[in-house]
């Protein structure tokens, strides 16, 4: 999985989105845009100011995580000016081990998520990809912001907790049942995604064994933001380590019969929240599995759970 078809000395094929963001390159990529939007909306007739700035970067990784762009622009649309904001991210895929090649079969994942009919409309918000782009070297979305809009999801937590942590599990619900058992939808996105969801599980390719001795860097994460990882937490690493085995074997039994699509990394990085109502990012490990084994991850809250 992932090794490269394309021919020795080849050049890869051009991503131009991808090009202007990291070039910084605001007219290039307002053109880019205004082509992008008017096959779908051919009212849209001027994309102007388009401004470029870059991410610091998810908090758990202390600013080393994919490069994500924020672009505004001012669109023309019949005639009237409106102000528009994209989310962008830009990845290089590198190495040539076995995980580096899940990683990269990742976001031909995520690229083959925002491609497929929309089973969540109405149950669950997601952004709308202006462009997916990708090959064997770089991979690149630019999807609408969902902070922004008339339907805005402006809250984002570090951590799910109360209210925010009962609502991100109801959005949960609603997203599994979109996917359950063996309805159209469900058949047609295992047919395109991973058969076997979320990035932390025991057969994920290149996984190391579980090591508890990284659990302690998770729990100052959340002691610096909670003050809540005392006590029982320290010990689950290595209860998790020594069951692992048997729930990856119940998980495995179980799917077939009683499975859904995960979305394979549900927590507070990729969720935004507007009161009650729940919108989700980050496709990347979206595939087949049991409802139960999300939940279970929600609530830990964490984004290392099983696997390190």
């Amino acid at each position: 999985m992932g090794k490269s078809t394309k021919p020795r000395g080849a050049a890869p094929p051009p991503l131009p989105f991808a090009d202007a963001l990291e070039a910084g390159d605001a007219e290039a990529l307002g053109a880019l845009l205004l082509a992008a939007l008017r096959a779908r909306n051919p009212a849209v007739t001027a994309v102007a100011d388009v401004r470029i700035a870059q991410q610091r970067g998810e908090a758990f990784t202390g600013g080393r995580s994919t490069p994500v762009y924020d672009v505004a622009a001012t669109l023309t649309v019949r005639g009237t000016t409106k102000h528009r904001a994209f989310v962008a991210k830009v990845v290089r895929h590198g190495g040539g081990s076995e995980r580096d090649a899940f990683r990269r079969a990742s976001y031909a994942n995520e690229r083959a998520f925002y491609a497929a009919p929309d089973a969540l409309r109405g149950r669950v918000a997601t952004p709308t990809a202006i462009a997916a782009e990708g090959d064997d070297e770089r991979t690149c979305l630019v999807l609408t912001d969902l902070r922004e809009g008339s339907a805005a999801f402006p809250d984002h937590p570090e951590l799910l907790r109360g209210g925010a942590l009962a609502a991100a599990v109801r959005a949960l619900a609603r997203f599994h049942a979109a996917f359950y058992a063996k309805s159209p939808a469900a058949v047609e996105a295992r047919s395109k995604l991973f058969p076997r969801g979320t990035f932390w599980r025991l057969d994920a390719p290149g996984a190391r064994p579980f090591a508890p001795s990284a659990w302690p860097a998770a729990l100052r994460w959340l002691e610096a933001r909670d003050g809540g990882a005392g006590g029982p937490l320290r010990l689950l690493a290595a209860r998790l380590g020594r069951a692992a085995p048997a729930i990856d074997a119940a998980l495995r039994a179980a799917a077939p019969a009683h499975g859904t699509v995960v979305h394979g990394d549900w927590k507070a990085a990729n969720l935004f929240f507007s009161d009650a109502s729940v919108a989700c990012v980050d496709f990347q490990y979206a595939g087949g599995g049991l409802g139960a084994q999300a939940v279970s991850y929600t609530h830990l809250t964490l984004p290392t759970i099983l696997l390190v």
